[in-house]
């Protein structure tokens, strides 16, 4: 079987198209939602963003709004104002 190539371009042996890199904003949110002990739902629930939304911001495929912003990162014991800059908003 030939790996077909995902969005970057690469792909794992199975064939599957691998995640695009993640932000530094969106690793930190990762960390901060997994250090938390959150699952993806719970912290979109928190937030008031839909899961997919969350995963975006995660995956490095969306900017989330400032106000998203604001929530997300207080859902995960973030200073929102520190991390402004880390998410493209400074």
């Amino acid at each position: 079987m030939t790996a077909k190539p995902g969005k970057n371009g690469t792909a794992d042996p199975g064939g599957r198209p691998q995640a695009p890199t993640s932000t530094p904003y969106g690793a930190l949110l990762r960390s901060a939602r997994e250090w938390e002990g959150l699952t993806l739902e719970k912290a979109a629930r928190r937030a008031g963003v839909s899961i997919s939304h969350w995963s975006r911001v995660e995956r490095g495929v969306v900017t989330p709004s400032v106000a998203a912003h604001r929530r997300m990162a207080s859902a995960v014991g973030l200073d929102p104002a520190r991390t402004l800059p880390l998410a493209g908003m400074a």
